[in-house]
């Protein structure tokens, strides 16, 4: 959480702070996708901030939040 949080204070958005999350843990769209059984594309669009509040856009949250120790609300300020 602590990574995230120093991401965002280097002035990055959080869709880029999310992406350079991902990329310090080699943390990969596929790996998420399959956790969550969603599409690759799917994950991208969460990644880049989609409001969806369906089950699979859930579920890919639920599954980076998991894997990077940040919680959702941190992560994904635009789906609170």
């Amino acid at each position: 959480m602590e990574q995230f949080k120093k991401l965002l204070e280097a002035d990055l958005t959080p869709q880029e702070a999310r992406r350079a999350l991902l990329d310090k843990m080699k943390l990969s769209r596929a790996e998420i996708a399959k956790e969550a059984d969603a599409s690759e594309s799917l994950v991208g669009y969460v990644l880049r901030g989609l409001p969806g509040t369906d089950t699979k856009t859930a579920a890919i949250r639920e599954v980076i939040s998991k894997r990077t120790g940040v919680p959702v609300n941190v992560l994904f300020p635009e789906a609170s």
